[in-house]
């Protein structure tokens, strides 16, 4: 592929992701402006998806509200980087209330937290 044309895909890629609500400008700032590492992340991000909710699946069934936690604190901060801020909000509000409470979430609020992790990773997808 022609040097231009991934440019012009990349810049595709990123106008996507903004008009989807991520805030590209900060997922660059923590990629030091480095727009091949911000893509690296956002697979990154995809390709670890399952996993990443098998383990907080698998805390929420065992009741391990540090386990829980650690997993989607984690998350927070992946969110952070790549600019994801409408999610990484209600994560960090979230992490908060877990460690006051030292308890799980209600499983409405876990439902709701993985119908919003699948989101962001489908709008990731779709955006390359």
């Amino acid at each position: 592929m022609e040097l231009k044309e991934k440019k012009r895909q990349m810049t595709k890629r990123l106008e996507t992701l903004k008009n989807r609500g991520m805030n590209i400008g900060s997922g660059l700032y923590y990629c030091n402006g480095n727009e091949d590492l911000y893509y690296e992340l956002l697979d990154a991000v995809i390709e670890e998806s399952v996993e990443k909710k098998k383990l907080i699946n698998k805390a929420v069934e065992e009741g391990n509200f540090k386990g829980y936690y650690l997993e989607v604190h984690a998350l927070k901060n992946v969110t952070a980087i790549i600019g994801a801020d409408d999610f990484n909000n209600i994560l960090t509000d979230l992490c908060a209330v877990i460690k006051i409470s030292q308890n799980l979430p209600n499983p409405e609020k876990v439902s709701d937290i993985m119908t919003k992790y699948d989101s962001l990773v489908k709008i990731i997808a779709e955006s390359k």
